[in-house]
């Protein structure tokens, strides 16, 4: 909405008050200059009278401050000072006698108490009584004197005659400004109500019209005014509303259009500077407003414009004549865009040009979009696929000149047809249906169909099919592009049927059978059939071939061929492998007998004569067949058809005119193991087994006695593999003969290069049994150390399982002795796991014996195998041999060893084994367990093995209970709640009393005792039950494991006490 605005912003004041101004002001300056007039009059005679005294004043203070300064007599200049301070008239602010050389000799200031406050009248009396008037005077001592000797610094303060100045004015003043006052009011009363008021109200009227209201505004006559002036002026704007109503009008509507104009638009000045841009130029170029005022449209050139194209411009504008053409702009962004401007110059009423406007419109997306069709227009007309687009209704709209030459229609005859006028017939109402399904489902269709041309003739196309659509994602037309393949389908077909197809025969080749082989395996799963496969050799094919000739042979093979066809049932194959062999594959095999009858058959069929022309006598041919049977054997058909091939073979040694039937689960079985030793014959020879070492020490002194030479296979995948992966496969084959001479080189050499690093140590090699039968095993072993002079034989100790002297113990026990004879050790691995341990272990002089891991690793656990390593123990003790135990994971299983009397051991409790490098650094840094050390001295007589077996015992039976807590079908132990029920509870009040009742520790074992079976009993009646939910019965393990553990706890101590009364002198004990 327009408005006037408030009058009282812009007017300077009432009209009446302007006019009492004046004359106010005049009246006011008329004042003021008689005022000034007679202050100044006033100020002449007082100016001259001032001086005069400040002279005097100076000359009467110069001879003394004279003499004072001559003689720098301070204390005198300082009194001459202080006098003329007390002077009455003209007092003195600041007062200083200085020397010649401008040091202040005295000075003196007077803090002046004037009866008025002089502050706000230094600006107005500094003219010339600005508050301080300073003299400054020379002392010299003669007036014939050049030089002075000092200088006089008078400061008169002069404020008190500048203000009875400046008062006598101001009360002239006064009287003049009341009387001007008195003046002005009766002019603005005498003003306000002839003139202003009436212009007020005029005014007021004025302001609240609005020019956007759809009347235009109207001013109402005051009364009494009509004739006079203000009615004159009232007739006139109300004739000036009416003309701005009108223009404002006008003037919105064509702003509103222009800022709002969906086209940009500009107005320059004839310089070519822009004046006036609208909203949609600026959201187009990406520039601001204050950017594009007052620069050029040349802001936005491309330069991808032509030249000629402004020149054409402003030659055509300069004239006076609108131009229209395009323009390539950048926005501010530096992205390009197209502009269709239209430029218009402007003139005025007298025809001169004063601006031209520019109104433009975006055109690039029309650009691109003539680009594209521009593009596709010529793709659509010289593209070789043909082309036809469809209405919705299946009606042809458009084709281009490849549609004509590939159909034969021309433009005019295709046009309103639909494409079925192509339709071959070589696809069903089915094929259609599914195409256009799909069209519909996912606007696309691809595939290949045979349809006819105008003259009949039928062509292979490629076809696709596309659905197109508008911007509300509806369906407009269809476009369909083909190309003719019929020359591709018949070379494919060609290709297929020599790719497939034996060239003689035209049977099936490898490959199509390979393939219906896959397919009749899918259905014999499906439908639980047997399939046979039958591979067949002609015998005496070859003969007859050589002695009449290839072309008698090529039509002896076609009529093998049509004989072996007229055998087949539906669903069969027969093909040609090449030269004189055939495959076959019968499907629906019922049984095993139904395939006997069937290969019979085919045998039958063969051995029939053949009468060939130009041939005199009947031929006579036979065949080896071999057959294979799935699913029994294979899983593909290159698998199936070598197995056949391998049965044929045999049936051909076998004899002529037979078959043989494959035999797959012997062939696998040899199938692994060929792999396996051509695998690991390779990893011999490409050097990636290793040698890792376990240490053997003494768990009694805690040294280190040497190490047992373990195989590891680095394998390449794999990493890093036992020996339980790999030689089980080899065991029975020559190749674990060569991998134990590398064993034993390997492992010499490392014994030599230990001891050239200053470590003398022994190593164990396992050697395999059928190593150990050898007859130049004993000879290797020479000639082996006969290599390293600088090693003592007994370094090496050979370990040899029990069953490695199944085969021939008396060959066994020469080679021992043999191998004794040259130093080397021999020890018994594994013993207690064979069922002649105690014949071997006497025939056979082995110096070590090896107690197995299996009953080490459990004998904390289960009282049979700690009976089993006691029994061991004792044995070896009898035969006087050394012991060592093996699988030792635990401190605790090496003091067990240890109180039993087993003093070497090996195993992960003490170290795993490890490559030969990082040997030394072990052996540098182990140190013996604690408790081993502790008990190093302690001997263990048997009479006292029972207080260590008595543990064992208690740990199954604590481990029984828990199983029978978790478990309700495991077996709880007998009566749980008697403490005397169990070995445990026997002992302790049995021969556990009568040895060590005397012992403290003994005393705080049965309490324990009886209250773990009084807790296991209640646990145990509470959870059969049913009171013991799974949470509780895990606090009832906990409750028993913890009582368990106290128990262990006092047992610890008795064992200790106990050992250390075995070991007391005789004397104390």
């Amino acid at each position: 909405m327009v408005k006037f605005s408030r009058w009282r912003q812009h007017a300077p004041g009432i009209l009446s008050l302007r006019l009492a101004k004046q004359a106010f002001l005049l009246s006011l300056l008329l004042g003021f200059a008689i005022s000034v007039f007679k202050t100044a009059h006033e100020y002449y005679l007082k100016h001259g009278y001032l001086q005069n005294i400040m002279a005097q004043r100076v000359l009467a203070a110069t001879p003394a401050a004279t003499q004072a300064a001559y003689s720098l007599d301070a204390t005198v200049a300082q009194q001459i000072l202080e006098g003329e301070m007390l002077r009455p008239l003209l007092k003195l602010k600041y007062a200083a006698i200085l020397t010649d050389r401008g040091e202040i000799l005295a000075e003196r200031h007077h803090p002046i108490n004037n009866e008025f406050d002089y502050a706000g009248l230094q600006e107005i009396t500094a003219i010339p009584f600005g508050g301080v008037y300073q003299i400054k005077s020379e002392l010299k001592l003669t007036s014939f004197t050049q030089e002075p000797v000092g200088l006089l610094l008078l400061e008169f303060d002069l404020h008190k005659e500048g203000y009875q100045l400046l008062l006598g004015f101001l009360q002239n003043l006064i009287g003049m400004s009341v009387a001007a006052i008195l003046l002005g009011l009766t002019l603005v009363i005498l003003f306000r109500y002839t003139l202003t008021a009436p212009l007020e109200a005029l005014a007021s009227q004025v302001e609240d019209i609005d020019l956007d209201s759809a009347q235009a505004p109207h001013l109402p006559m005051p009364a009494g005014h009509r004739r006079d002036e203000l009615g004159q002026i009232i007739i006139a704007l109300n004739q000036m509303l009416t003309r701005l109503h009108a223009g404002e009008r006008v003037r919105l509507k064509l702003s509103r259009a222009v800022e709002q104009s969906p086209v940009s638009i500009l107005i320059t000045d004839t310089y070519g500077k822009i004046e006036y841009v609208n909203r949609r130029l600026l959201e187009t170029c990406g520039y601001r407003q204050e950017e594009l005022i007052g620069a050029t449209p040349s802001l936005l050139k491309s330069g991808l414009t032509p030249t000629s194209v402004f020149q054409e411009m402003w030659t055509c504008v300069a004239q006076g004549q609108s131009w229209q053409g395009e323009f390539c702009n950048r926005k501010k962004n530096g992205d390009l865009y197209w502009d269709d401007a239209h430029i218009v110059p402007v003139v005025d009423a007298q025809g001169e040009i004063i601006n031209f406007v520019g109104v433009q419109q975006d055109i690039s997306e029309r650009k691109q979009a003539d680009e594209r069709r521009r593009l596709f227009t010529s793709v659509f007309t010289h593209t070789h696929d043909g082309i036809l687009i469809t209405d919705t209704q299946g009606c042809i709209v458009e084709v281009n000149e490849a549609f004509t030459r590939l159909t034969g229609y021309t433009r005019e005859e295709a046009l309103g047809q639909r494409p079925s006028i192509l339709h071959s017939g070589k696809q069903d109402s089915y094929f259609y249906e599914q195409m256009w399904s799909t069209l519909k489902a996912k606007g696309f269709w691809r595939g290949e169909l045979w349809n006819r041309r105008k003259d009949g003739y039928l062509f292979a196309e490629m076809l696709t099919i596309s659905a197109v659509r508008n911007t509300h994602g509806d369906t407009t037309h269809y476009v369909a592009l083909f190309s003719d393949i019929t020359e591709l389908k018949h070379s494919q077909q060609r290709l297929e049927h020599l790719a497939y197809h034996d060239g003689l025969t035209h049977l099936p080749n490898r490959t199509l059978l390979a393939e219906r082989m896959q397919q009749a395996m899918a259905q014999a799963q499906r439908h639980q059939n047997l399939l046979a496969i039958a591979y067949l050799d002609l015998d005496g094919f070859k003969p007859i071939n050589d002695k009449y000739g290839h072309k008698v042979g090529d039509r002896l093979l076609v009529e093998v061929s049509q004989r072996l066809l007229a055998l087949l049932n539906v669903g069969d194959t027969v093909a040609r492998m090449g030269g004189d062999e055939f495959a076959l594959l019968l499907t629906d095999i019922k049984s095993y007998e139904q395939m006997q009858q069937r290969i019979q058959e085919v045998l039958a069929c063969i051995a029939a004569s053949y009468m060939l022309e130009q041939v005199p006598a009947p031929l006579i041919l036979s065949a080896s067949i071999g057959v294979t049977l799935f699913p029994q054997d294979g899983s593909d058909p290159d698998t199936l058809l070598r197995h056949a091939d391998q049965a044929m073979y045999t049936a051909k040694q076998a004899g002529r005119n037979g078959y043989h039937v494959f035999d797959t689960e012997s062939d696998r079985q040899a199938k692994v193991k060929r792999d396996n030793l051509t695998r690991m014959q390779a990893a011999l020879d490409q050097q990636e087994f290793c040698l890792f070492y376990q240490p053997k020490v003494d768990m009694r002194t805690g040294e280190v006695l040497g190490a047992e030479a373990l195989i590891r296979w680095q394998h390449p995948q794999e990493g890093i593999l036992a020996p339980g992966r790999f030689l089980p496969a080899i065991e029975d084959t020559d190749l674990i003969c060569d991998l134990g001479r590398w064993v034993l080189k390997d492992a010499l050499q490392q014994l030599d290069l230990w001891r050239q690093q200053g470590l003398n140590l022994h190593v164990s090699i396992n050697i395999a049994a059928r190593q150990l039968q050898q007859k130049d095993f004993v000879d290797y072993i020479r000639n082996l150390l006969m290599q390293y002079p600088y090693l003592a034989p007994n370094q090496l100790e050979l370990e040899i399982l029990e069953t490695a002297a199944l085969d021939d113990m008396s060959h066994a026990h020469r080679v021992i002795e043999a191998c004794q004879e040259l130093g080397i050790r021999f020890a018994l691995d594994d013993f207690g796991t064979g069922y002649s341990s105690l014949t071997y272990f006497r025939r056979l002089p082995a110096e070590v014996l090896k107690i197995d891991q299996s009953f080490v690793r459990d004998m904390l656990e289960d009282p049979d195998d700690l009976a089993i390593v006691e029994g061991i123990l004792g044995l070896s003790n009898a035969f006087r041999r050394k012991v060592v135990a093996e699988g030792i994971e635990t401190e605790a299983h090496g003091l067990m060893l240890l109180r039993l009397g087993c003093n070497w051991g090996q195993g992960y409790g003490i170290a795993r084994p490890m490559p030969a490098v990082e040997l030394p650094a072990w052996i540098a840094s182990y140190q013996q367990p604690l408790s081993w050390r502790d008990n190093a001295h302690l001997v263990w007589k048997r009479e006292d093995y029972p207080l260590l077996s008595v543990e064992v015992e208690h740990r199954r039976w604590v481990n029984d209970l828990i199983a029978a807590l978790e478990n309700p079908e495991r077996r709880a132990p007998p009566s749980p709640g008697d403490a005397l029920a169990c070995r445990f509870g026997r002992w302790y009040t049995g021969e556990g009393r009568w040895r060590y009742q005397s012992l403290p520790a003994y005393k705080e074992v049965g309490p324990l005792h009886e209250n773990l079976h009084v807790t296991a009993g209640e646990l145990l009646e509470l959870r059969r039950a049913g009171r013991l939910d799974a949470q509780q019965i895990q606090a009832s393990v906990q409750e028993l494991r913890n009582i368990q553990k106290r128990l262990l706890i006092a047992l610890a101590r008795l064992q200790l006490e106990a050992a250390q009364q075995i070991n007391l002198p005789a004397e104390l004990s």
